[in-house]
């Protein structure tokens, strides 16, 4: 993307105007049209309608198609009764598509295409609410319906809203609106490419700002999916954009998103140093000493100085994150969950069990007041509680939050995720506490190599996990199994973590154990 430039030969910075957004489009659509026109709104909270008319400051009429044969033709009766100016709101579109009947869907739909068509100098816009499963079916059985349309406008969340905190990635569950399962994230990603190739129609000042928000929500949804190098890419750049702006407030975001990509990936060192970077920046630009989106920041710096070994500061970065949270946003905020999960996960790391099952149990509750019982962060804070039990030797209750939450976890992230790993090996090591050697090694490998297969060979989990298989082979006299696993894990410790990692230290003592009774014998 070419800038433009200065005199002095430097580039010169775009102005970010927050207000480029899809209702901006939606009205600049509505308000160039010309004889009939179709906007299709996905439209997640239903507020669309009012921030039309306020927008555009047309008067805005809610229709429904009647079902029946009858229904387009009343539909477009209605239609004509209203002014010009006047935006007809059609919001039951899919359900007059399911209804029964024994005319077939693409017959009803072809239907409601004809009796439009008939029309089309009528001076009117038509606003058709639609859901996200009815894109593919109006692309493959409406086509013409579908071509006609001045554009599709995705209301999903609105991450440009007062701190922008929807756009920065804590963990797999955050800000994911109703799109919680494998099948509804995979349905999102197609909406926004479907947007990808809509906004090359905008105008370029405003087409950037709309870019920059869309590859925020293509890699939050990437990520999510588990396919964190595909994340990178739209992260990445996500953070070249940011530096087209005259706005060093949108740095942070990229820079944060970037890291927790990159953790995910298992490089935990530069996901620190980055993090770091996101956070400094965070503390010069963002007003305020509990802006919202500093402390998502530092609950994930917390985070990874939990998991390179530095306790102390990771629970004191944690525990400010958290304070942070409930000066700016109260104490039940939906947003305080993820931070209270990291901060339980540093306090059970430091064997603060009753402690950090407390501040699960506050987590479930807010999950439980202000969310939903279906809600995903419900078999997240189950998994954890499960850990904890697991780290206290309460095994056969550990074994059961496991096998509880699999499941839901498999539907909610897909068969293949790399997160299910992390249950599988927990589910494994139940196996170990029970004798089940046999059983334990089905699980142990089956998380490895999910592991590798979609993170890669020098994640620190899957050193983690041959750390578990070369303990079991060790228990069962097998050691030149357990020091070929050792060795792996050894190995990749060293590739990724600090040379004072405890992690590393205990492992280089176990593997020197096994080859000294190798030698022995």
């Amino acid at each position: 993307m070419a800038s433009k430039m200065h005199t002095n030969g430097k580039p010169k910075k775009t102005k970010y105007d927050k207000s480029r957004d899809e209702l901006y489009r939606l009205s600049s659509a509505i308000q160039n049209a010309e004889d009939l026109t179709i906007h299709f709104v996905i439209d997640e909270d239903e507020t669309v309608v009012t921030s039309v008319a306020n927008s555009t400051g047309y008067a805005v009429k809610s229709l429904i198609i009647e079902t029946g044969e009858d229904g387009p033709a009343n539909l477009i009766g209605a239609i004509k009764s209203l002014p010009a100016s006047e935006i007809a709101f059609v919001s039951n579109i899919d359900e007059y598509i399911d209804q029964k009947s024994k005319v077939s869907t693409v017959e009803l739909i072809q239907s409601l295409y004809e009796q439009l068509n008939r029309h089309r100098k009528l001076q009117q816009n038509i606003i058709f609410r639609i859901s996200i499963d009815l894109v593919p079916f109006l692309q493959e059985n409406a086509p013409d319906l579908w071509d006609w349309r001045s554009g599709l406008f995705m209301f999903d969340d609105r991450i440009e809203g007062k701190y922008r905190l929807a756009a920065y990635i804590s963990d797999h569950m955050a800000n994911i609106g109703r799109f919680h399962s494998f099948r509804d994230k995979q349905s999102l990603l197609k909406i926004y490419q479907i947007l990808v190739n809509e906004y090359k129609e905008q105008q370029p000042a405003d087409r950037i700002i709309l870019e920059f928000n869309l590859l925020a929500k293509i890699g939050r949804v990437l990520y999510g999916l588990g396919e964190y190098q595909k994340a990178s890419v739209y992260l990445d750049k996500q953070l070249e954009y940011a530096q087209f702006f005259d706005d060093r407030s949108l740095l942070p975001e990229p820079l944060n998103n970037i890291a927790m990509a990159k953790l995910a990936q298992g490089d935990w060192m530069d996901a620190h140093n980055l993090l770091q970077d996101a956070w400094e920046l965070a503390d010069e630009v963002f007003r305020g000493a509990s802006h919202p989106c500093k402390a998502a920041i530092l609950s994930n710096l917390g985070h990874v100085q939990q998991l390179l070994g530095y306790q102390q500061d990771g629970f004191l970065n944690c525990r400010k994150a958290l304070r942070m949270c409930e000066n700016k946003l109260g104490m039940r905020h939906p947003n305080l969950i993820p931070v209270l999960i990291k901060l339980s996960n540093v306090l059970r790391d430091q064997s603060k069990f009753e402690d950090a099952l407390d501040q699960y149990r506050r987590a479930l509750h807010i999950v439980e007041r202000k969310l939903a019982l279906e809600d995903p962060y419900i078999s997240i804070i189950l998994e954890n509680i499960g850990k904890t039990y697991l780290q206290q030797g309460k095994y056969e209750a550990a074994q059961r939050y496991f096998y509880r939450t699999l499941e839901t976890a498999e539907r909610l992230l897909g068969p293949e995720h790399p997160h299910l790993a992390t249950q599988l090996r927990c589910i494994g090591l139940t196996h170990v506490y029970e004798q089940k050697m046999d059983t334990a090694l089905k699980y142990l490998y089956w998380a490895a190599e999910l592991r590798q297969t979609r993170v890669g060979f020098n994640d620190p989990m899957v050193g983690d996990i041959y750390r578990d298989i070369g303990k079991v082979y060790q228990t069962q006299g097998s050691l030149t199994e357990a020091r070929m696993c050792f060795t792996r894990a050894v190995d990749i410790y060293k590739s990724q973590l600090p040379a004072e990692h405890s992690s590393l230290l205990n492992m280089e003592k176990q593997l020197s154990e096994v080859e000294s009774a190798m030698d022995s014998n």
